[in-house]
């Protein structure tokens, strides 16, 4: 021990949380916690996001100078064009085109707007466990619960190529949205980003030119997620996202058990809405008995504007005595607000 701290106690600064708020009013929604707690999560298309500009980008096409100056563009653009439209153009032919007014006037407006990854899954998370418009719009009035999910960079160090040196500046940067968390799995198609969304006034647009200077394939993937599918309004700006964006969905493939696909990410507890009444935390609880996860009440403050949470201590006990006698369980009241953070 170096400082009043234990090793164990610095290992744990390297795990982050994360949040997603989700609704109880229907009894299919148990269903839900349920998969929750077995470490399952659900990737929503994001064609079926209630944005309608998810993974909206403009794409700038190839400057004209810029495939004249690159041999490996121009080249791959003439194979292109004697596929698909003239086999027996020769190269002096495509550069006259190239530089030919018809053209120059195609490319004059040369932003086209996509959205390529309706197909794409994602599974929205937030850093913050007490937004109260949060909890009354994704969590059914603050009816219903947040899950806490912990992020294990320990995890990924032990599997990564990450040096130790290295790590703290990896997760801040992760934090800040500087860099992006992708990984291939070896015996399944799928890839996997986690990424900070970022937020902006204007659709982002993705430059050809910029995309075909980057070699390698960590930065093309970045810069790419960058400008697409982690770009949202600046009026989103208030839930502080991240996603973990998927190249597949949960219609098509089922519900992804994250130790097989993700076991970088975990469930590790869940908040009653400051609203849920006693039946649900019962039902709640009863769910979480046999699984190592966390209970916690969100809880109006008394003095602010704010939900504070705390973990639920002697719950069991005094949850059931309560429901038994017929009256409704008074949760204690605290100043202690619990928001995102590194642990230590």
């Amino acid at each position: 021990m170096k400082n009043g701290k234990s090793k164990e106690a610095g290992k744990m600064s390297n795990i982050l949380k994360f949040y997603k708020y989700q609704s109880l009013s229907d009894d299919k929604h148990f269903t839900y916690l349920q998969n929750y707690l077995d470490q399952k999560v659900w990737l929503t298309p994001l064609g079926k996001f209630n944005d309608p500009f998810e993974g909206r980008c403009s794409l700038v096409r190839y400057s004209l100078q810029f495939v004249l100056d690159n041999p490996d563009i121009f080249n791959r653009l003439l194979k292109e064009y004697r596929l698909n439209v003239m086999p027996e153009l020769t190269e002096e032919d495509f550069k006259s085109f190239l530089n030919s007014n018809e053209l120059r006037d195609y490319h004059s407006n040369n932003h086209v707007q996509i959205s390529h990854f309706d197909r794409h899954g994602a599974l929205s998370l937030t850093r913050k466990n007490n937004n109260i418009p949060m909890w009354a719009y994704y969590a059914d009035n603050h009816k219903g619960y947040c899950v806490e999910f912990e992020l294990d960079f320990n995890h990924l160090r032990k599997t990564t190529i990450i040096e130790p040196k290295e790590l703290d500046g990896f997760i801040k940067n992760i934090h800040q949205g500087s860099q992006i968390l992708s990984s291939k799995l070896r015996d399944y198609p799928q890839a996997f980003v986690f990424a900070k969304v970022r937020y902006s006034k204007e659709i982002p647009s993705i430059s050809y030119d910029h995309s075909a200077k980057l070699t390698n394939e960590y930065e093309q993937l970045e810069y790419f997620v960058k400008n697409s599918v982690c770009v949202k309004s600046i009026e989103w700006e208030h839930e502080d996202e991240f996603r973990l964006i998927v190249n597949g969905n949960s219609e098509d493939g089922g519900l992804l058990p994250l130790e097989w696909f993700a076991p970088f990410l975990k469930v590790t507890g869940i908040i009653m809405g400051a609203q849920m009444d006693d039946d649900k935390r019962k039902h709640v609880h009863n769910l979480c008995l046999d699984k190592d996860i966390r209970i916690y009440n969100a809880i109006c403050s008394n003095s602010h504007y704010a939900i504070v949470i705390e973990p639920c201590l002697n719950m069991n006990r005094d949850i059931y005595h309560a429901i038994e006698l017929g009256i409704g369980y008074q949760y204690p009241k605290s100043n202690f607000e619990c928001n995102f953070q590194i642990d230590s």
